[in-house]
């Protein structure tokens, strides 16, 4: 099977892309699923030992249960004419081995693959797989940076390979004693003198290789094999500091700890280490940024704890918009393909078949064939809010930037049911119409129908995605859930779908929408439990079907709110290799690599949003809310005009680009802006931000008046609680108001943290909340970390500077305030703060804003 154009099962050779002791690999095509794949051929020497097959076997299914985004996805094991092999997802980069040859790499980059490689081996060993033969060319990196380990627990299987080969012996058995398993140079001292082995032993090769990416030079090389087990066993490798003062001495620590010669030197969780490396990856990606703090000397404390804030408000009101219904795609890490032609809102089917839960039924019905129909990559479906339901179909389409219809209805007629549906352009075209019927027991293929016969009216061309439904579900119920979730912002029945998803077995589209269910319920609570029992059924779905797009959106969401960025990154990657389109992956993901840091990708994929829907303003809305973030407001304004242009009524619009307005000092327009906000529609987020902008002139019972409505319609959210305290703080007789609001901040930011330890807002709110306080190392402690999370957030930078005014540190404060103007913050502000009262007092704000500028704030 060496010739490109051979067989093997369905799969048809595309060619050789690389052979050793594991076996030949082949790229193939798949046609049934259209993708490109990797084979991995047995050695033929091996194909007629029975028990090897057998061990082969068991080991590749074993190793294919591990989903992980930093393991090879293994997509079938099978075996042809008697020789085995495993289907692999195809990855299209080079290995470590190959980027060694070009020198050592980074500290910085060799962080990011550390952090890779050791989540990915974290979830192996947890469902306690071993590598068994970790080295860097079992190790690929893609063209967008992302680790990919191959044949885990493969080595366990395979005998001697050729002479000159640098695998020496590897084991036939289990992990029995005496017998020599692995590849020469990273092999743990227990591996190499045939003791039992365990997750250790990965971790010692992880080591080596964390070594050689480092200095371009192996941790362990004699001039033969023998020679090199014997420094494996007796000697240490040189110092990485010795070798290269830029390595930093934790990592330098880290790496000496894993080549510990006795296993139990070693870190006794592959998961602790994997955070070990993440923390410290995240401070040397701060220090680079500049963000690093220099050491607050807190013993200097200020009687008095002075504290004040101020864009908090602001991010609140955008942050609103992180809610559904928005989503979207990636820059260079998706492929780029043309904007479809066609912008088709699905509106709610009405139900006229007379059941009782009949409604449910053809809203779920609605719900999944816009799920069917979004394979289709030459037409964008979007899914109307459910607040929309009640309003005319053409201005929902108007509102989200659709070009067509599809409105449609349910009617039954004994064991019949018949669905009428038509298409029809939002102005003037044509319009096409259908009626197709089925059986009422066999919802399922009515839909697949439906979805047939509207991609033929509208020469929609190929699906690129199969459908999930699994027939042998109950569909009606199944269907009755969904209609339940698709009113999401109803609490009951999100309750109520839940009750019945429990009820409909583990199938893959079952698991799929509890998912979904107790995502939903997670935002809404903030406990942890559903956050566990969301991933517990994405988990259960994507091992029935890796490659479900509805799982891995949700799956996507779930890990980006509980901080696992690298993982939703990977999850909405597979949405997008699937189909490229797919604008709630394309929005979510850019949303991911925000909080992530990787500010380029992030853009990038905000603008592809707009490009997908370019008559739509959610993408609009969140690149504008990137951009504040970034510190460019001048950039966001256009970004909000455009949003309220394009959804006149949509008040979030008015107050993003309120907050501008107020973030560039025109006070006098953000006021404007906001109090049409809430003559239009009254809003926390609307009067929040009023309150801020009262703030900043000086007007601190306007401000308090205006939070205090904010608090009582959103009395859960954190920012508005902190908002009100520092209202209060201001106005004579009220300071002890002041420190309630912000005790009570403190607890809704420690809850958030409890769930997500990454969440940089929350560690920055406390931070602040804490000094007002008077608890300056609490406050330290909380701002350096939000700092660390996101050190080019111009609001972090603000607000240590606040804290450390509180503790008299003037030269770190001029330091920080110096930070926040270069990364965006407005200066008048600074001036307007009265927290900053004694610099402008004492002369030194002027050092680092012109005079004029102060003279002008007010």
């Amino acid at each position: 099977m060496s010739m490109a154009g051979d067989r093997l099962g369905h799969y048809e050779i595309l060619g050789q892309i690389g052979s050793g002791g594991m076996g030949d690999v082949f790229s193939a095509h798949d046609p049934s699923l259209g993708r490109r794949v990797a084979i991995k051929m047995l050695p033929s020497r091996l194909a007629s030992d029975p028990d090897t097959l057998s061990r082969f076997t068991q080991e590749s299914r074993s190793a294919s249960a591990l989903n992980h985004p930093n393991i090879v996805t293994i997509h079938e094991v099978g075996a042809e004419e008697g020789s085995p092999f495993i289907v692999m997802e195809y990855i299209d980069g080079r290995d470590l081995r190959t980027m060694i040859t070009e020198g050592p790499l980074s500290p910085a980059k060799t962080l990011d693959f550390a952090v890779q490689i050791a989540d990915g081996l974290a979830a192996a060993h947890d469902r306690g797989i071993v590598h068994r033969d970790l080295k860097p060319e079992n190790i690929m990196v893609t063209r967008d940076g992302y680790i990919k380990i191959l044949d885990f627990g493969l080595a366990k299987v395979i005998t001697p390979v050729l002479e000159g080969d640098t695998t020496v012996q590897l084991e036939m058995g289990g992990t029995n004693p005496g017998t020599i398993l692995g590849t020469v140079g990273y092999m743990s001292p227990e591996q190499a003198t045939g003791k039992r082995i365990d997750f250790r032993s990965d971790q010692f090769a992880f080591g080596t290789i964390l070594y050689e990416l480092l200095t371009a030079k192996p941790a362990f090389h004699g001039e033969t094999a023998i020679d090199t087990l014997s420094m494996i066993l007796h000697k240490d490798p040189v110092p990485l500091s010795r070798v290269d003062r830029r390595i930093p001495e934790q990592l330098g620590d880290i790496v000496r700890r894993l080549l510990a010669k006795t296993p139990s030197d070693r870190y006794s969780s592959t998961r602790d280490l994997a955070n070990e490396l993440r923390l410290l990856r995240d401070r040397i990606n701060a220090v680079q940024s500049g963000a690093s703090l220099g050491s607050f000397r807190s013993e200097r404390r200020r009687g008095v704890a002075i504290a004040a804030i101020v864009l908090g408000a602001f991010i609140a009101g955008m942050a609103y918009l992180a809610r559904r219904p928005e989503p979207a795609p990636a820059a260079e890490t998706t492929a780029q393909v043309s904007a479809p032609r066609h912008q088709l809102v699905v509106m709610k089917f009405r139900d006229l078949t007379g059941d009782p839960t009949g409604h449910l039924v053809a809203t779920g019905f609605a719900e999944t064939l816009t799920t069917r129909l979004a394979g289709y990559p030459t037409v964008q479906i979007i899914r109307p809010p459910p607040t929309s339901d009640d309003a005319s179909p053409e201005k929902t389409a108007l509102d989200l930037g659709a070009d067509l219809i599809l409105t449609g209805s349910m009617m039954r007629s004994g064991d019949r049911m018949r669905v009428t549906y038509s298409v029809s352009p939002v102005r003037e075209g044509r319009e096409w119409r259908d009626l197709i019927e089925g059986k009422v027991d066999d919802l399922f293929a009515l839909q697949d129908a439906v979805a047939r016969s509207v991609a033929r009216n509208l020469d929609l061309g190929t699906t690129t995605v199969r459908p999930m439904l699994d027939p042998a579900v109950s569909q009606r119920r199944y269907l009755e859930a969904i209609g339940h979730l698709r009113q999401y912002h109803e609490p009951e029945s999100v309750e109520q779908a839940v009750e019945i998803l429990q009820r409909l077995g583990s199938s893959a589209s079952v698991q799929a929408a509890l998912a979904r269910a107790y995502l939903i319920k997670y935002r809404e609570s903030k406990d942890a439990r559903f956050a566990l029992l969301a991933g517990n059924a994405a988990d259960a779905a994507l091992e029935a079907d890796p490659l479900s797009l509805d799982v891995n959106v949700t799956l996507g969401e779930l890990r980006r709110e509980t901080g696992r960025y690298p993982e939703a990154i990977s999850a909405f990657l597979r949405v997008l290799s699937q189909q490229p389109n797919h604008a709630d992956a394309v929005l979510e993901l850019a949303e991911t690599y925000r909080l992530a840091g990787d500010v380029e990708n992030a853009e990038s994929s905000y603008k592809r949003a707009i490009q997908l829907q370019p008559n739509y303003w959610a993408g609009y809305n969140k690149l504008g809310v990137f951009y504040f973030l970034r510190g460019r407001a001048a950039d966001a304004v256009p970004m909000f005009s455009k949003v309220v242009e394009l959804s006149p009524d949509n008040l979030r619009g008015y107050n993003n680009l309120g907050a501008m307005y107020q973030r560039l000092g025109r006070h006098d327009d953000a006021i404007r802006v906001f109090t049409t906000s809430i003559q239009r529609s009254p809003s926390a987020q609307a009067y929040s931000n009023l309150g801020t902008c009262y703030y900043f002139l000086g007007r601190y019972q306007e401000a308090a008046a205006a939070v205090e409505k904010a608090v009582e319609l959103s009395p859960t959210y954190v920012i508005f609680w902190r908002n009100l305290g520092d209202a209060y703080r201001w106005i004579p007789g009220k300071r002890e108001r002041a420190r309630a609001a912000y005790r009570r901040a403190i607890e809704l930011c420690e809850e958030t943290i409890a769930v997500n330890p990454s969440d940089a807002a929350a560690h920055a709110t406390l931070a602040t909340c804490a000094a007002k306080l008077g608890d300056a190392k609490r406050a330290r402690n909380s701002i350096l970390r939000a700092l660390e999370l996101e050190p080019q957030n111009a609001a972090h930078a603000y607000e240590a500077a606040v804290i450390a005014n509180v503790s008299g540190l003037e030269e770190e404060v001029l330091a920080r305030l110096e930070q926040a103007l270069r990364l965006g913050f407005n200066p008048d502000d600074v001036v307007a703060d009265p927290e900053f009262a004694n610099l402008r007092k004492n002369g030194r704000l002027a050092t680092i804003i012109p005079v004029a500028t102060q003279t002008t704030a007010r």
